[in-house]
């Protein structure tokens, strides 16, 4: 079967943002068709006019555009668009980016000359100048970790098969943040491996203010807390959690490896300042990032349970529960 990559793209009261990035899309090239495939999550902002709009312009390409029938978590928003895919290969941006005319062509490149992946994630910069795009462009928070563990679907391609076979997205999330990582996490536990493009490139918008860089980090912590509340046996076969320091301190002195944890946290703070020397970024701006990295470390690991031992919690009351039966 010749390949055929379904770009999946999930949006919610977002139509301008929604419309640049179908701009974009326009000017893609690849050497394997592509068929576009929209979920609005029930917007009521004139999304599906932005949409249909744009469908006169892209020419031959298959495209699909799909409403919810209510609000739901975007994980189930992803299955609606996998399971409306035909292609073999599916795509993953947000109508918050701006896609590069060779991004699909990259990451299909690097995905198929490499047997031994099920996906590939790509590099993402941002569309802004701010302090907020500087930290996790820096940090490159929406790229692959260095051990390239997971992908994260603003920017990302996978072969849909293992996708469908490891049960899709999780949707036991209520809200953003987790479930790539747990799709990842599924994948990676059944022997699948990811890698890494640098030349698909996506831009991204992010959003700016101190509340809303604490609630994106604070979102993540809790979803990953969410993956081992549910999927606990499979997250620690698969994380490298704090909880593992000094040979699984936690589990035998919380109080300790809560004291320690919160210590070498507040270090690496100042840590922050070394790594940035090899940056050719002014004083008053590391100062700045030094400072949002202290907020998105505490906001992560106060939902993510790290300060009150959750992980330690849930293990025992499993083990608990096992004894029980």
């Amino acid at each position: 079967m010749a390949d055929l990559i379904s770009i999946i793209v999930p949006t919610f009261r977002r139509k301008e943002k929604l419309r640049r990035l179908l701009a974009s899309f326009n000017s893609l090239t690849c050497q394997c068709p592509l068929e576009f495939i929209i979920i609005d999550n029930c917007s009521d902002d004139g999304t599906e006019t932005v949409v249909k709009e744009w469908m006169n312009t892209i020419g031959p390409a298959s495209v699909k555009f799909s409403i919810l029938p209510s609000r739901s978590p975007i994980s189930r928003a992803r299955n609606a668009g996998i399971a409306l895919s035909t292609g073999n290969i599916i795509a993953f941006t947000d109508d918050d980016c701006v896609v590069d005319p060779s991004w699909a062509e990259q990451l299909y490149r690097r995905l198929i000359s490499s047997p031994g992946f099920v996906g590939v994630g790509g590099k993402v910069l941002p569309l802004g100048n701010d302090l907020y795009s500087a930290y996790y462009t820096v940090y490159r928070i929406l790229e692959p970790p260095g051990h390239i563990n997971a992908v994260i679907t603003a920017n990302c391609i996978l072969w849909k098969q293992p996708v469908v076979d490891a049960g899709l997205f999780d949707e036991y999330f209520s809200s953003a943040g987790g479930e790539e990582i747990a799709l990842s996490m599924k994948l990676w536990n059944r022997g699948y491996r990811f890698g890494y493009e640098e030349s698909a490139v996506v831009y991204h918008e992010y959003r700016t203010g101190i509340r809303n860089f604490i609630r994106n980090f604070y979102r993540d912590g809790c979803g990953e807390r969410k993956i081992y509340e549910n999927q606990l046996d499979e997250y620690l076969r698969y994380m490298r959690y704090p909880e593992l320091l000094y040979n699984n301190l936690a589990f035998r002195h919380l109080f300790l490896f809560q004291s320690i944890f919160s210590l070498r946290l507040v270090a690496s703070i100042f840590l922050q300042w070394p790594f940035f020397g090899k940056k050719m970024i002014p004083s008053r701006k590391k100062v700045r990032l030094m400072c949002l990295f202290a907020f998105a470390h505490f906001s992560y690991h106060l939902g993510r349970g790290t300060f009150s031992g959750n992980l330690v919690k849930t293990v025992k009351k499993k083990k608990f529960l096992m004894i029980a039966l």
